[in-house]
C-alpha cells in the first residue's frame, strides 16, 4: 500500500466538511494521536456549544461529561459509527479512531438538528434529559440533517475513519522500540486523563498496578520528569491553546484543561509565565470566529 501523508489525509476531512457542511473536532485519548492532529480542534466550534461553554458552571461541565464519559464509553464498546444527541439537541455523527484494536480518539463531526419525529437511520448515543426552554431558539440556525443525509455521512465517514486509522498504524511502526512502549503507555494515560481535575499519582499506580512509590520513581525514570511536572505541562499546554484559539471564559478554560477552578487557573499560570491568562490570551489570540473552518 502506498503511503499515506497527513496533508492528503487533512485535505479529505476538509472535503469531508464542505460537502456535508459540518466542523470537525477531535477528542485525543493517546499521544500519537496528539502528536499528528494537535491542529485539529479538540473542542465543538459552533455557536450552539460555544454559547453552553461561554454559560460555564454546571452547563458547561454537563456537556463535558456527556463527551467525557458517556460518548468515550460509548465508542469503547461499539465496532463502528454513531450518532450523539446532546441534552439540547444537538446532532454529530462520531468516528471512533482506533489503534492495534484500542480507541485512541473520538472524531466529532457536525452539528446538525433534525426536525421533531424524525429518527436517525443508525444507532445513538443519546443524554436523554429534557432540553432547555431556549434550546430551540439556539438550534434554529443550525443545518438540518435528514435520513438520506446521516446515511451518506455513515458510508463517507467508515472511510474517512479507515483512513486516518491506517495512518495512524502507518505512523505507530516508525515508532522506536526498547523502553519506547512503556514510555508511550504513560504519556497516553496522561493525554486520555489530564483534563480531569482530581487526577492524580495515585490513579496512574492503578493503571500500571504499582505502589505510589514505585510509579513515581517509574515516571522519573521512563519520562525524565516527575508525574506533577508532566500532569502541569499537558494542563498548562492545554490552557495556552485554548487562550490562542477560543473566547471561553477562565472558569470553562478550568474545567476542560484539569484544573479546579479559574482561580487556581490564573495564580499557576502567572507563577509559570510570568503573564496572566488574560495578558497571554491579548498577545497570542487568533481571533477566530464561530464559523472559522476547523480544519
Amino acid at each position: 500500500m502506498d503511503p499515506i501523508h497527513k496533508e492528503e489525509l487533512l485535505e479529505i476531512a476538509a472535503c469531508f466538511e464542505r460537502q456535508f457542511t459540518c466542523h470537525f473536532c477531535l477528542h485525543r485519548h493517546n499521544s500519537l494521536i496528539h502528536r499528528h492532529f494537535w491542529d485539529i480542534p479538540f473542542d465543538h466550534r459552533n455557536h450552539v456549544c460555544l454559547e453552553l461553554k461561554r454559560l460555564g458552571g454546571a452547563t458547561a461541565q454537563q456537556c463535558i461529561q456527556f463527551d467525557a464519559k458517556y460518548v468515550h464509553s460509548y465508542a469503547q464498546n461499539v465496532s463502528g459509527l454513531f450518532f450523539k444527541r446532546c441534552h439540547w439537541g444537538v446532532i454529530e455523527l462520531v468516528i471512533p479512531l482506533r489503534l492495534n484494536g484500542a480507541l485512541v480518539g473520538t472524531l466529532f463531526a457536525g452539528p446538525y438538528r433534525m426536525e421533531p419525529g424524525t429518527s436517525l437511520p443508525e444507532q445513538v448515543c443519546a443524554l436523554s434529559k429534557p432540553k432547555p426552554p431556549d434550546s430551540a431558539a439556539a438550534l434554529a440556525d443550525l443545518p438540518l440533517l435528514d435520513r438520506d443525509k446521516a446515511k451518506a455521512m455513515m458510508v463517507f465517514g467508515k472511510l474517512l475513519g479507515e483512513r486516518f486509522n491506517a495512518y495512524l498504524e502507518q505512523e505507530a511502526v516508525k515508532q522506536l522500540p526498547d523502553s519506547q512502549p512503556l514510555r508511550q503507555t504513560l504519556l497516553d494515560f496522561l493525554d486520555a486523563n489530564f483534563c480531569r481535575s482530581s487526577f492524580c499519582l495515585d490513579d496512574l499506580a492503578l493503571f500500571l498496578n504499582h505502589s505510589r512509590t514505585h510509579t513515581c520513581r517509574l515516571v522519573r525514570k521512563t519520562c525524565g520528569e516527575g508525574f506533577a511536572t508532566l500532569l502541569l505541562g499537558k494542563r498548562l499546554a492545554a490552557v495556552t491553546k485554548l487562550l490562542t484559539d477560543s473566547d471561553y471564559p477562565m472558569k470553562t478554560i478550568a474545567s476542560l484543561s484539569g484544573f479546579a477552578s479559574a482561580e487556581y487557573l490564573h495564580r499557576v499560570f502567572k507563577r509559570h509565565f510570568s503573564v496572566t491568562p488574560g495578558e497571554f490570551r491579548a498577545k497570542n489570540t487568533r481571533h477566530l470566529s464561530d464559523d472559522t473552518p476547523s480544519l
